[in-house]
């Protein structure tokens, strides 16, 4: 991966200008040395000088700097270590930690990855099935009967995720990932398959170009399958260091070829962090466009994700919050009338670090989903959980 050497050792500037207010003499005559060999390009003497400043006194300024130049000498494994060492050591100026992040998470994409994660999952309401006993079409009521298949559902999930790490001159960095489910209802086991090929972009405008499929079975037969793309704009400073994203897709349903759909997704997106959480919140507008008129829509999304650690670090937590707005263009050909959704999603896991076993990581979640109609058959509720390891 290629990066302009001046501009990205200017991102992780601390607010302070010395080792440490305790600092030998030596050590800081030492520091303004090694930090005047990174200035002037001469990477592998400021990396021996910080490395003997580290043995005495490995402060998060020293730890940051060191990092950094290994980072940029290709030194990942040993980047990415002191770059951990410099968040766990304590807390970080807003704009810092920001930087540290982004550093490892440009390290996991070049050095690729291989993760397997399995959970026990439990779903009450599997088919996203209507909450009401009865409806009315036209001037006569029905009786809603669930179908057998929609009872709650026990089993394991396996999913597998993995990248290769950057490829070719032009930094590619693909990723893949595949999930499996085993219940004992095998109406409900699916297979999804997700795959993913960044591409960043190095110009003051365009940040990241991107395309994606995805595709679901169920009992071997596919249902649906989803092809996009993104584009991500930088917005600074005239979004407040904000984020447009330009997103399309085409879904196509294979039992149900009339709801076929483009999909067009226009979001303004903030990261945000602190010393305790960092996440983003963003706001967009989304256009279906459905192979029948019907069932084509537009509306307003907002999502908003938070993530951190509580109890001295040794909790982690993550919460993702999502809610959209259908609003749909023609009467509904069943029942008669407009359709009006609005969709709730809330997501929520934690991650006790205290939780291993053999080496893997522990992991309970939730999620709450709402669907509120003004067409009541389509509106549902559902709740479930997993307990994984990773």
């Amino acid at each position: 991966m290629r990066f302009n050497k001046h501009r990205v050792l200017l991102l992780l500037v601390l607010s302070v200008s010395s080792v440490s207010a305790n600092a030998s003499p030596e050590s800081q005559e030492e520091f303004k040395t090694a930090l005047a060999q990174i200035d002037i390009g001469n990477l592998s003497s400021a990396a021996l000088l910080l490395e003997l400043i580290a043995l005495d006194e490995p402060t998060q300024r020293v730890l940051l700097e060191l990092a950094k130049v290994q980072f940029l000498q290709g030194e990942m494994s040993q980047a990415k270590e002191n770059f951990l060492s410099v968040k766990d050591i304590g807390a970080l100026p807003l704009n810092v930690r920001d930087k540290v992040d982004w550093y490892l998470q440009q390290i996991d994409k070049s050095e690729g990855y291989a993760r397997y994660q399995v959970g026990v999952v439990n779903d009450d309401n599997p088919l996203n099935f209507t909450s009401v006993t009865s409806v009315r079409v036209g001037s006569f009521d029905f009786e809603v009967t669930p179908p057998s298949e929609n009872e709650k559902i026990v089993g394991l999930e396996h999913s597998f995720s993995y990248s290769p790490g950057k490829i070719g001159k032009q930094e590619y960095f693909p990723s893949a990932i595949l999930t499996l489910s085993d219940f004992k209802k095998s109406y409900h086991d699916k297979m999804l398959f997700y795959g993913n090929l960044d591409r960043p972009v190095n110009s003051d405008v365009l940040s990241l170009a991107s395309i994606h499929f995805s595709e679901k079975r169920n009992k071997s037969e596919r249902q649906y399958s989803v092809l996009g793309s993104r584009l991500l704009f930088r917005a600074t400073p005239y979004l407040l260091n904000g984020q447009v994203q330009l997103s399309y897709s085409h879904t196509n349903v294979k039992r149900h070829n009339y709801l076929n759909s483009n999909q067009f997704q226009l979001d303004f997106r903030f990261p945000y962090s602190d010393d305790a959480v960092q996440g983003w919140y963003s706001f967009g507008y989304l256009t279906q466009n459905a192979r029948e008129r019907p069932y084509s829509s537009k509306g307003p999304v907002f999502r908003f994700t938070t993530s951190g650690r509580l109890l001295e670090r040794k909790l982690g937590y993550h919460t993702d919050f999502f809610a959209k707005e259908s609003r749909y263009e023609l009467t509904d050909p069943i029942f008669g009338f407009n359709r009006h959704d609005e969709l709730y999603q809330l997501n929520f896991v934690l991650e006790p670090e205290f939780a291993q076993v053999f080496g893997a990581q522990a992991q309970l979640g939730f999620r709450l989903e709402k669907n509120v109609s003004s067409i009541q058959y389509y509106g549902y509720e559902k709740v479930s959980w997993m307990l994984s390891f990773r």
